[in-house]
């Protein structure tokens, strides 16, 4: 068995090193697998929730942008695009899906709303073939 090389660096002792136990809370993360599970919305908003799926959204950094678009709207209480579902959650006083639309819209994402069936996507050939 060869050992590393060192380049003349020794390398760092831990002989004061002692573990600690901890006690886990039947609440923690990695408890059940609740690692897995979608992340909770807040319940203490107040107005009225909206949901909707995105398309376009390719990325994290896309889910940001989808955020800040609507989060810069009047009369939004809260924003939360969930990337992994595709999904954008707003908390509003009023009815604001227009102005949402229309802002994701300019924004270069295009939505749907949350019960509406997948379109089912045309495939690349006959794309191509039109």
């Amino acid at each position: 068995m060869s050992t590393p090389d060192n380049h003349g660096k020794k390398a760092p002792q831990f002989a004061a090193f002692k573990p600690l136990t901890t006690v886990q809370n039947a609440n923690d993360c990695c408890c059940d697998g609740a690692c897995s599970s979608t992340p909770t919305l807040s319940e203490n908003v107040s107005g009225t929730r909206y949901s909707w799926k995105v398309s376009g959204m390719d990325c994290a950094a896309c889910a940001r942008k989808v955020e800040n678009a609507v989060r810069q709207l009047a009369g939004v209480n809260q924003v939360q695009v969930l990337f992994a579902t595709e999904k954008l959650v707003v908390d509003a006083d009023n009815d604001i899906r227009a102005q949402v639309e229309s802002a994701l819209q300019k924004a270069g994402y295009s939505l749907r709303d949350e019960q509406a069936a997948e379109e089912p996507q045309a495939s690349r050939l006959k794309r191509i073939c039109r």
